[in-house]
């Protein structure tokens, strides 16, 4: 076979797989999905639980891993929603190994449901060791503010989506925390928050935040009908929703909050 003939069947195979990779999309690389869920709803020391945590971060963790395929490939979606699985350590071990493993271009979701409280203005995110809402217990047994924004801000990707249901959530980590402060980094980010005052009766089985934000992935959120519901498409239901069953169902004031940088993430409708 002469040198010519090679060099021309070479050529041929390099458009061959050119056409067939644009073609077909499944063949394309595709960003890995990371996540870590939490809900912690026991308190074993406690005399007080979270009605909703648990089963809260359950809906959430299976619309991720329902992700999986059409638009990402897995890294690692974790859930932590059992009283050895919410410790101050566990919940730590668990960003540490996302951020070993997580690139740039791959997408990370942190989804927390809980009990939190207030002092001096710092918020803390009580775990399963926290017994009280004491000053010394937040301190020693929760996870202040800072230590979850050096942590958030620690995972090395340009694109971050933040899901807070707790109390008093407003507001209390913003983007350029989750950047570490650059900003000019995020490619496509969103932080969304229950918002200071959250109903606590619950609706439908769920917190009203994290209901929103299922009903939302189910599709009923994708405004523009292009088969997917993009983060900002996520905000826009989750702030009109929220009022308004708090307004019907509980005679109650709820309004969420919403941080966002860079464009767009993408989720796919999972019933």
């Amino acid at each position: 076979m002469s040198n010519l003939f090679k060099r021309v069947l070479l050529i041929i195979s390099v458009f061959c797989i050119h056409g067939l990779l644009y073609a077909n999309p499944s063949l394309e690389k595709k960003p890995k999905l990371y996540a870590i869920v939490i809900g912690i709803g026991e308190y074993p020391k406690a005399n007080f639980s979270s009605k909703f945590a648990e089963n809260d971060a359950t809906a959430i963790y299976h619309r991720l891993k329902g992700q999986i395929g059409e638009i990402y490939t897995e890294g690692s979606i974790k859930l932590l929603n059992q009283p050895e699985q919410t410790t101050q350590a566990a919940i730590q071990q668990a960003f540490i190994e996302i951020k070993s493993k997580i690139k740039p271009e791959d997408v990370f979701v942190l989804y927390i449901a809980g009990e939190a409280d207030r002092i001096d203005e710092t918020y803390y995110l009580l775990t399963s060791q926290s017994q009280d809402f004491s000053a010394e217990q937040l301190k020693y047994t929760a996870i202040s503010t800072i230590q979850l924004k050096k942590w958030i801000a620690d995972i090395p990707t340009t694109n971050k989506l933040i899901l807070l249901d707790t109390p008093m959530s407003d507001s209390v980590i913003k983007m350029n925390d989750v950047f570490a402060k650059n900003i000019n980094k995020c490619k496509s980010g969103m932080i969304l928050t229950a918002g200071r005052y959250t109903v606590e009766e619950g609706f439908r089985g769920h917190s009203v935040f994290t209901y929103t934000i299922r009903d939302a992935l189910s599709g009923i959120a994708d405004q523009n009908k292009n088969g997917f519901i993009e983060s900002n498409e996520l905000a826009q239901y989750v702030e009109a929703a929220i009022p308004m069953i708090a307004k019907q169902a509980f005679k109650r004031q709820q309004i969420p909050y919403i941080d966002r940088c860079g464009g767009n993430l993408r989720f796919k409708k999972v019933q």
